[in-house]
């Protein structure tokens, strides 16, 4: 209950039974082909842009919260445990910092202002990344990162990046 003697109410929601798993189930096998790393990714946007139109943003893109269906291996996007309005608290910004460290953009990791959108886009590129290499792009988006390959990016060394 709530402070007024109100009831809290509960939203349930049920998926399909996705027997193909998650998307890292596949990266997890390795790098796939392009072709089909651009089947996965277009999936995406078109998924992303769905939930945006209406104002509605993710924040916690990341493969392991993608479903597969073996049929046709469409992709379907899940865990919504920190999806807000695309405004946040107003203004068009968002000041929420949860989410998976290797995903997050980096105003989220600095604890910063940011819009919804791209942070979503942003985690969604690192997913085009791993399904292109079988890799992370990085631990976390920062300047510090130990693996030194965010710096490559933010100094735009695509040379030394890739």
């Amino acid at each position: 209950m709530f402070q007024d003697g109100t009831k809290k109410k509960r939203a349930y929601c049920v998926l399909e039974f996705m027997e193909g798993g998650e998307l890292l189930d596949f990266i997890s096998l390795g790098s796939l082909p392009e072709n089909i790393s651009r089947y996965f990714f277009r999936q995406l946007i078109l998924g992303l842009h769905h939930l945006h139109s209406p104002g509605i943003v993710h924040l916690d893109m990341k493969s392991d919260n993608v479903l597969v269906d073996p049929r046709d291996y469409s992709v379907k996007i899940c865990d919504f445990g920190l999806a807000q309005g695309l405004n946040g608290t107003g203004g068009g910004l968002i000041e929420s910092y949860s989410g998976t460290p290797g995903y997050m953009c980096p105003e989220m990791i600095d604890q910063e202002p940011f819009t919804g959108e791209a942070a979503d886009l942003f985690a969604t590129a690192v997913i085009l990344f791993n399904l292109c290499t079988g890799t992370a792009p990085f631990t976390s988006a920062e300047f510090l990162d130990p693996s030194d390959l965010y710096k490559h990016f933010m100094f735009h060394e695509a040379d030394k990046f890739w």
